[in-house]
């Protein structure tokens, strides 16, 4: 990675921001100095929601051997903090829209669960955010039809609640993008078990594991 931005640094005024703290930092920070671009490059360690980072960016590199689909780059684009996000930018430009008034007058306000509240009830800014989140979900799920051939793709977590807002245009891109014979699968489906799927999967692994002892 810093070896092919120092290349391209040489050409156009870019800089690199580094997220994370793996096992390669060190060697990376190094090399940086070695090929004096250290003055380029951002730093910025552990982060927990880089989706404003992304939005701002215009490349997204993965560099990793064991993550074969970006699911960083998908939750910035198809998460609710993406729909939250979204919708100030596009607020914030001056579009007009019910959810201004529904947020007090505060764009910074806007959540996902207030941008389905006013897409179900008609408002054209709301409407599009969640069209555009299916979107990009129904890509991300096609990716993943294409890596791992699930019979069941399981939606939970906020989004969850809206899934049937969603499903007509994520059916729509498996239509457009899956393969031949994928085409016709309609393999997602909402969680059953709620906000609280993440930790009954963590005790269930949990509880697998001792008994397999």
């Amino acid at each position: 990675v810093i070896s092919a931005f120092a290349s391209g640094a040489e050409q156009i005024p870019a800089r690199l921001l580094m997220i994370g703290q793996g096992p390669d930092l060190a060697s990376a920070q190094e090399e940086a100095k070695k090929a004096r671009i250290e003055h380029r490059i951002s730093w910025l360690g552990q982060l927990d929601d880089i989706s404003a980072l992304l939005a701002s960016s215009d490349l997204f590199l993965l560099p990793s051997e064991s993550e074969s689909f970006g699911l960083a780059a998908l939750e910035a684009m198809a998460s609710g903090t993406a729909v939250a996000r979204i919708a100030f930018e596009r607020l914030s430009a001056g579009e007009t829209s019910s959810l201004l008034e529904a947020a007090g007058g505060d764009a910074s306000a806007v959540d996902a669960k207030l941008v389905a509240q006013e897409a179900e009830a008609g408002d054209a800014l709301a409407k599009s955010l969640m069209d555009e989140v299916a979107t990009n979900l129904g890509i991300g799920i096609v990716s993943l039809m294409h890596i791992f051939d699930p019979e069941l793709i399981v939606i939970g977590g906020g989004m969850s609640q809206n899934l049937d807002m969603f499903l007509p245009e994520i059916n729509r891109e498996i239509q457009r993008h899956a393969m031949t014979h994928l085409k016709d699968r309609r393999p997602v489906v909402k969680s059953e078990l709620g906000d609280d799927v993440s930790l009954l999967g963590a005790a269930a692994l949990v509880f697998a594991e001792h008994n397999a002892g």
